[in-house]
């Protein structure tokens, strides 16, 4: 069977990540094809810090016959150059790139490199494999759905995977493929840590966000006992006791939360765990059992304080709602940080002074402001272009954008007449310093210290909010 690299890349080479989280997608992958008797090696260049050459070298010495690159929007540039330091290097590897930029743009890549053989979009675990035994089986790749690829100067763009329907037959995602224990979030209780996706699907209709184009708008479940399964799995082998729950909308389905919960409490599992969540799907009942399985922190995208931006980005939610939510969340001591975007379309000077305010206002342990950004595949990003208010349609694609790279003057930002990108930048590097800079807010989190770990992760998390751009 064909040799396997799949490679999480970093947003600019050289630069070593302090805090992140396991690469799930490309877990799921890796797992499903080791599983099938592939050979599959996971490098985290990310986490790892590699140069340009350090990883083109780790690359070229595991001889593959296939090397995967997962790319969000913020990887574009650093795919183009290792795709093309590779082929400099005599690679004769198949090189595919996959991940939600390619199910955003499809076979956009193409045309910026000629050094990229195929393009993957979709969930990818049962039609990569596919695509494995194609290439070491040398057939046809007319079957391989998801597969985009060149033939006799026509690009191919292949039927769409399917779904998986029942998520509970994946296997979980296999920690012992990356250095698991170098992974931090600045909000963890407890190490080592591990993310986890129990659902798949958003129905929701948010113009900010493309998630639904790689996994659907049906929500899709895993069952209670196989959720619990992966958390006690990992706690055994690994002594992993605090879990990262990525879901974007945690707890869309409220029976199926209580199950949940009511399966950790059963097996009397002790363990910290997070997710993410919109405001308006709680009460203080399932909060009281979510803590009591574990549960400290809940992560909202609460994205404006201005009613009229919330209706705008088709949040489908009110202010009176994100404020009862939180304040829910206080009441049973659970922790809570929020989401906020400034620069949206429409949006003036005076209705990002209200998500200021508001930012305040909600007494949350933990906020983080930020530029709106027009990614591809969304509805601001078709605004944006038709409106004319994107300096580059591929703005993604210039060189040091600031959109990754830790400032905030961001190419992909908006540039409204009425609320110009550089009073966005101002206004946001306000929000974040007026929120950390609090006496207040500096206390609370010297109370909360309970070392070096917690020392650093404070001193990293502030110093990218408040010293950069």
């Amino acid at each position: 069977m064909a040799k396997v690299v799949l490679v999480y890349l970093p947003v600019t080479f050289g630069k070593k990540e302090s805090l992140g989280l396991p690469p799930l997608g490309l877990l799921y992958i890796a797992t499903f094809l080791k599983e099938k008797g592939v050979q599959v090696k996971v490098i985290d260049a990310c986490i790892q810090g590699h140069t340009l050459k350090e990883l083109t070298e780790e690359i070229l010495r595991e001889n593959p016959d296939v090397i995967g690159f997962s790319a969000m929007t913020c990887q574009v540039r650093t795919v183009l150059e290792i795709v093309r330091e590779l082929k400099m290097r005599k690679c004769s590897s198949k090189i595919v790139v996959g991940g939600h930029h390619v199910n955003a743009t499809r076979q956009e890549l193409f045309e910026f490199s000629s050094d990229i053989d195929f393009l993957f979009y979709g969930e990818g675990e049962k039609e990569f494999f596919n695509f494995v035994k194609a290439v070491d089986e040398k057939r046809s790749f007319e079957d391989v759905r998801g597969l985009i690829y060149k033939k006799d100067s026509r690009v191919i763009v292949n039927p769409p995977p399917e779904l998986t329907q029942n998520l509970d037959e994946l296997p979980f995602p296999d920690l012992s493929l990356v250095d698991f224990r170098r992974y931090d979030i600045y909000y963890a209780k407890s190490l080592p840590l591990t993310s986890l996706l129990a659902s798949r699907g958003c129905p929701h209709n948010c113009i900010y966000c493309s998630a639904s184009m790689v996994h659907g708008k049906r929500f899709r479940l895993r069952s209670p006992a196989n959720v619990v399964d992966e958390m006690e799995s990992n706690y055994k082998k690994h002594r992993i006791r605090q879990f990262v729950i990525k879901d974007s909308t945690f707890t869309a389905d409220k029976a199926w939360i209580y199950d949940i919960c009511s399966e950790i409490q059963k097996r009397k599992l002790k363990i910290n765990w997070c997710c993410n969540t919109r405001a308006d799907l709680l009460d203080e009942e399932l909060l009281k059992v979510m803590k009591k399985s574990g549960c400290y922190f809940i992560a909202f995208g609460i994205e404006s304080g201005s009613q009229k931006i919330l209706d705008v980005l088709r949040k489908g939610i009110t202010i009176e709602k994100i404020k009862k939510g939180i304040s829910l969340c206080k009441k049973v001591d659970i922790g809570r940080t929020g989401t906020f975007m400034i620069g949206n379309p429409t949006e003036t000077e005076e209705d990002a002074q209200k998500t200021l305010r508001f930012i305040k206002e909600l007494d949350l342990d933990l906020a983080l402001a930020l530029v709106t950004i027009a990614y591809p595949g969304t509805a601001i990003y078709c605004w944006a272009v038709q409106e004319k208010v994107l300096s580059d349609k591929f703005w993604y694609m210039k060189e040091n954008h600031g959109a990754f790279t830790g400032g905030w003057e961001m190419n992909g930002s908006l540039n409204m007449g009425s609320f110009p990108r550089e009073k966005v930048m101002e206004m946001v590097k306000k929000a974040n310093r007026s929120f950390y800079g609090r006496p207040s807010f500096v206390w609370k989190r010297v109370r909360m210290v309970r070392g070096l770990a917690d020392i650093k992760r404070n001193f990293m998390s502030l110093k990218k909010l408040l010293w950069k751009g």
